[in-house]
């Protein structure tokens, strides 16, 4: 039985001249296929949802969320374990599978449209073929993904276009460092309307913006670590907007340790930004970004609770914009008080005020996929 719980986030340390507020936020429990688990990956933007589920067969399988019901993607063969990581607005969906019952099988990056599915294959090298993975899709139907060769560490960031055909993204000409790279290592996350992705390329340690700088020219400029930089490890750039902004975490070492803290950078400006975390905690992930400047993830925070009572570090779903800084998204009632919730996707502002975001909440050995329902506010009428 699916359960909402709705609550109250109206923001009361809203500056007078912010331009958006948080209000009502409602999170839906989207339910499993049968199975303990499931967890929302994206959404478009008439709110169909894709992701993954566990079934009753102990099969994993993509769904597609829509009008309150989940259902399987289509595959190529059921049986083999899938998951769908991307649906664009017309409703093709992206994703990856593989089949379970053989040891080490490759994976395929697949796409749906309709009741047409399309395997998406990669390049066969000296290193000998291995597989792909799809990740994103836009609305000219261009993918996002890597393809992988052995040996298995290797993988190279791969972009579709609509019939299929490849641009291996790893050997672009790079921005601003020269291309070594004997061993490749990138894989493309998310692509906007315009083509351009994010990702990370392993050789530098650097997220990537991969930018069209004509029809026919793709550069590869590598996004800047935010300052201070200290000791950098890497940044993976998550996801990209519209605008050719790009989120994700900067990875970092620190005394006793490293830490992940979630950025936003313009595409510009010599350095990334760190964009916070939730109150009480140390590290912090972004995984998407809309044209609004609207940016999920998840975040480490504390509860707060005075001595001597339990105060656990928990995860927790995040929003951000710089108009309200970060804001924790509530979690089901099922996993309460001490369960973990992250967001992976959104969609745009409605004229009706409301955003949505998915992502999944877990605990109490529950797993699920989850909508959260926003009300963004204007304070300037």
């Amino acid at each position: 039985m699916k359960k909402t719980l709705l609550i109250s986030a109206l923001l009361s340390s809203a500056s007078a001249h912010a331009a958006w507020q948080v209000g009502t936020v409602t999170v839906t429990d989207l339910g499993t296929l049968g199975g303990p688990r499931s967890a929302a990956l994206d959404i478009n933007e008439s709110g169909q949802i894709v992701g993954w589920s566990d079934t009753p067969l102990a099969h994993t399988r993509g769904f597609l969320y829509q009008n309150g019901t989940m259902s399987p993607v289509q595959s190529v063969l059921a049986s083999w374990t899938s998951s769908a990581t991307g649906i664009n607005d017309s409703g093709a969906i992206v994703g990856t599978m593989f089949d379970q019952a053989i040891p080490n099988s490759p994976s395929y990056g697949y796409r749906v449209i309709g009741n047409a599915v399309a395997v998406l294959w990669g390049t066969q090298t000296e290193w000998g073929y291995q597989g792909t993975e799809a990740r994103a899709i836009n609305n000219s139907r261009q993918i996002a993904g890597r393809w992988l060769f052995t040996p298995e560490v290797n993988f190279s960031a791969m972009m579709w276009q609509p019939d299929t055909s490849k641009v291996d993204l790893e050997y672009v000409t790079v921005t601003p460092f020269p291309n070594p790279n004997p061993y490749p290592y990138s894989v493309a996350t998310d692509i906007n309307s315009a083509g351009d992705m994010s990702g990370l390329s392993k050789v530098y340690q650097y997220g990537v913006l991969w930018h069209w700088s004509s029809p026919e020219v793709l550069v590869k400029i590598l996004v800047p670590f935010p300052a201070p930089v200290g000791s950098p490890l890497e940044n993976p750039a998550n996801g990209i907007n519209d605008h050719s902004h790009v989120v994700g975490y900067s990875w970092r070492s620190v005394s006793g340790g490293s830490r992940e803290r979630a950025y936003f950078w313009n595409g510009e400006s010599a350095s990334a930004e760190y964009i916070g975390v939730l109150p009480g905690g140390q590290r912090s992930w972004a995984e998407d970004i809309n044209d609004g400047g609207f940016i999920v993830g998840h975040s480490e925070m504390n509860d707060l609770l005075p001595s001597p009572l339990f105060s656990p570090t928990l995860t927790r779903a995040f929003l951000h914009h710089r108009d309200f800084g970060m804001v924790a998204l509530p979690a089901l009632a099922a996993v309460m008080p001490y369960g973990a919730c992250r967001a992976y996707g959104l969609n745009e502002r409605k004229s009706t005020q409301f955003m949505e975001v998915v992502g999944m909440c877990e605990g109490n050995g529950v797993s699920h996929a989850v909508r959260w329902t926003i009300k963004i506010l204007s304070v300037r009428g």
